[in-house]
């Protein structure tokens, strides 16, 4: 269940009245599969805590079996300790043993005394001597000198959801709150632009494919440009072309169930269009998205309950985007125009030593040369797209590097183009 799908209902309470039950024994260190230390029961406990904060839906299969061939190893670094012991700033991770909740981050736990509720029951998750152990494997990684080879990524997110940054990334929000969610690229963009279609092109541009064209181009109170370049209706070329409001997007709310260390669990009363496992959504705090721009997030499960509501666990990948365009780069500059599309930028960030990279449709491929223009539009950047650090049913999300433009010349040569009985000596002669 933790590697394949979401944890089951009453998962981490039954596992916590086995860690107290064992507690009550003294027989945390006994081993309940062999006589190996790692397979005692509070590190079997500990090793159901790294796995559910490794987020392994977002891994793959072969990733997953290596990194579940870690735990064993990693186990042992981690420690629970009491509420007594918790030190601000060391420490971002908690369990609560009386509740059903798995790990999940402090809050706000600076003054120990302010504490109402019994604390007893809670055991902070010590990572300080396991993210160490983790750096020593990056080291072992790129000198290829580890026996289970893990992906460098796959350690440096790890340690990042372990609290090894100081400053998180994310701002977490108080249960029985609630979330607009924008569901896609192009309803995510068009949220990130304050609901504006981004029509900063004044010329025609025909959707050549749909037999529709598209005029008078240039303002907000234009058409969405992309949205009927894409999804137009058939129209005639003598029709004077498609006019109409500018295009707006459904959003939905959601209520916030319950949260997790990287994701939340959300509820919905009516079913969303384009709602799916693996698709990419937007956060935006309060009805209507009335609040800021909380994060994007991924899909990672969902259901339906008997009473029509659907549940779903997302997973945020980013703390903010920008909204940008971009198209494959071509000497023909009207083609450049032609094919603009809606992509995210997740900017970088240098205190954890991220760096930028593009969300965008899956059609751009790995190598490609891409213009990419930001919302102020700007001119026109060039980039190619690097490696690819993930994908989903509609889009792709790229490392990117800048490439410095070259100015073109354009040769003037005195051909002459009359056809005549001298054309082959004139030819002749300027060679």
């Amino acid at each position: 269940h933790l590697t394949y799908s979401a944890i089951p209902k009453e998962f981490w309470r039954e596992q916590c009245l086995i860690l107290q039950y064992a507690e009550q024994l003294s027989i945390t260190d006994l081993a309940v599969f062999g006589n190996s230390s790692p397979w005692s029961v509070i590190n079997r406990f500990k090793q159901a805590i790294l796995l559910t904060i490794a987020t392994p839906s977002g891994l793959g299969q072969q990733e997953m079996l290596r990194f579940n061939q870690h735990l064993t190893e990693w186990s042992p670094h981690c420690r629970l300790l009491s509420i007594e012991k918790y030190t601000p700033g060391l420490h971002t991770l908690f369990i609560d043993l009386h509740a059903d909740d798995g790990p999940q981050y402090i809050e706000n736990l600076e003054d120990i005394k302010d504490i109402e509720w019994d604390s007893h029951s809670w055991r902070i998750i010590d990572t300080e001597a396991l993210i160490p152990a983790m750096e020593n494997e990056i080291t072992k990684t790129r000198d290829k000198l580890a026996s289970i080879q893990l992906h460098r990524e796959t350690l440096q997110r790890l340690q990042k959801q372990l609290g090894s940054e100081q400053k998180r990334l994310f701002n977490r929000i108080e249960k029985r709150d609630t979330f607009t969610l924008a569901i896609g690229i192009s309803a995510i963009h068009w949220m990130l632009s304050h609901h504006i279609g981004i029509n900063d092109h004044d010329v025609v541009r025909p959707a050549c494919y749909m037999n529709a064209f598209i005029t008078n181009i240039g303002h907000n109170d234009a058409p969405d440009i992309w949205n009927l370049y894409r999804k137009a209706e058939m129209s005639s070329t003598l029709g004077g072309g498609l006019t109409g409001k500018p295009v707006e997007y459904e959003t939905y709310d959601f209520d916030v169930v319950d949260e997790s260390a990287n994701g939340f669990k959300l509820k919905l009363k009516q079913a969303a269009s384009g709602l799916k496992v693996g698709e990419l959504i937007s956060l935006h705090k309060g009805f209507n998205g009335t609040g800021k721009h909380f994060g994007l997030a991924l899909i990672r499960w969902l259901h339906r309950t008997i009473d029509d509501e659907f549940m779903i666990g997302v997973e945020l990948i980013a703390p903010h985007a920008l909204p940008v365009e971009v198209s494959l780069h071509s000497e023909n500059e009207s083609s450049n125009l032609q094919h603009k599309m809606r992509a995210l930028l997740l900017p970088e960030l240098p205190a954890i030593k991220q760096t930028a990279a593009l969300i965008m449709p899956n059609t751009f491929k790995k190598n490609q040369q891409v213009l990419l223009q930001n919302q102020d539009g700007q001119e026109d950047e060039l980039i190619i797209l690097k490696q690819q650090k993930s994908q989903g049913s509609s889009y792709a999300q790229y490392q990117y590097e800048r490439i410095e433009r070259k100015t073109r010349h354009t040769s003037k040569m005195p051909f002459n183009t009359q056809s005549n009985d001298d054309s082959l000596d004139s030819t002749w002669e300027l060679l």
